[in-house]
């Protein structure tokens, strides 16, 4: 009975929570000024200079994440905004920007960073906000695609300011390519490439933490029927000058 009690209790203070966050038809029309009918994103004609590069007619754009976050002492709400525009080797292509929302009587845009150029969407967007060192805080951003023949999951790291986002690091999370190779029979060597980085930001007293990787390489039976770890490993990645690098 205890612990239906504090299962509810969970529920209800996460429930409380979100509650506090506008709704995305409230931020969209803050943010362009318009949002389409019944619906929580804004559509607008593409650029003559968009035209060339996609198979669309307009851009829509949605929101993708909103989270409320303490940063450089001001509380905000953090919104990240997607618009997919084309496709490049079979990625999904398109601007991703972020704005800092600001509640005080009102909702105000407090600041804002807004893409000019298309970069890699894939198929499905994940984000976390994380702490990188002291007083120091990251965005995650997860790029999964099964485009060109492969599984790959990516996970790039910036350091996160109200003025901007500066690139910090990049994990390679998963690369699978066994699911387009087609063997004329079980008994043929397996070519496929499959392996894992498991990271963790390690939270200590240092001005930057540290990213260790734990590394998994894969082997293949005949014909690519089953896997197997070949090689693991633990990695390192250490902060140096603006960036992280291997050790």
């Amino acid at each position: 009975m205890r612990l239906l009690l504090l299962f509810l209790l969970i529920l209800s203070i996460q429930k409380s929570y979100t509650q506090n966050l506008p709704s995305d038809r409230l931020i969209i029309t803050l943010i362009y000024g318009k949002v389409d009918n019944n619906k929580d994103f804004y559509t607008r004609p593409f650029k003559d200079e968009e035209k060339t590069y996609s198979y669309r007619d307009s851009v829509s754009y949605r929101i993708v994440f909103k989270k409320e976050i303490s940063i450089q002492g001001q509380n905000l709400i953090f919104v990240i905004t997607e618009a997919n525009v084309s496709t490049f080797q079979g990625h999904e292509m398109g601007y991703r920007d972020f704005y800092y929302i600001k509640h005080d009587k009102n909702y105000t845009i407090f600041n804002s960073i807004v893409s000019e150029d298309e970069s890699p969407l894939g198929d499905e967007g994940f984000y976390e906000i994380a702490k990188i060192g002291k007083n120091k805080l990251a965005l995650i951003t997860t790029f999964q695609s099964t485009g060109n023949h492969h599984y790959e999951k990516t996970k790039d790291i910036y350091s996160l300011t109200l003025s901007e986002l500066a690139f910090l690091d990049e994990i390679n999370e998963e690369y699978d390519n066994s699911a387009s190779l087609s063997l004329d029979s079980v008994t043929n060597e397996c070519e496929a490439l499959r392996y894992q980085n498991i990271f963790t930001i390690v939270n200590d007293d240092k001005e930057w933490f540290d990213i260790k990787v734990h590394h998994i390489e894969y082997g293949f039976t005949k014909g690519c029927l089953d896997t197997f770890i070949s090689k693991e490993y633990d990695k390192i990645h250490l902060y140096n000058e603006g960036k992280y690098i291997e050790k």
